[in-house]
């Protein structure tokens, strides 16, 4: 058994209180709260319709646009069907090109980053004086 109602697209669910012996209820996926109860089903039904028309007439006077509530569905984009039969397997990438730049050495690279010191880079910086 579902414990929901469902008024102008908003849900709202339903709960039963047996300290105050009510029914309640608050309507689900939007921001704002609106909550409702009754005694009865057919208190808790008038309320619940009460309420939402209520907050519809509150956002109108107050001049924003009603929260709509989340849709449940998802969205999804299946891509199209590939037109290789399921038997045939699939092709493989173009092997990549092993004739690219020759490897530069380790004292090239630094001098391709440190361009201003390329010339130092022969000769230690530090020498050490007895």
């Amino acid at each position: 058994m579902m414990n929901v109602m469902n008024y102008k697209g908003y849900t709202a669910k339903i709960e039963f209180d047996p300290r105050d012996n009510i029914f309640w209820g608050k309507v689900l996926a939007i921001g704002d709260s609106i909550t409702f109860e009754g005694s009865t089903v057919a208190e808790l039904t008038a309320d619940f319709h009460n309420a939402v028309d209520f907050y519809l007439a509150d956002c109108t006077a107050r001049g924003r646009s009603p929260q709509k509530p989340v849709s449940d569905k998802l969205l999804l984009r299946v891509p199209r069907r590939s037109t290789v039969p399921p038997w045939q397997p699939p092709r493989l990438p173009e092997p990549v090109s092993t004739n690219g730049p020759p490897r530069r050495s380790r004292r090239q690279r630094a001098n391709d980053l440190l361009p201003h010191c390329s010339d130092n880079l022969q000769a230690p910086i530090f020498r050490f004086q007895p």
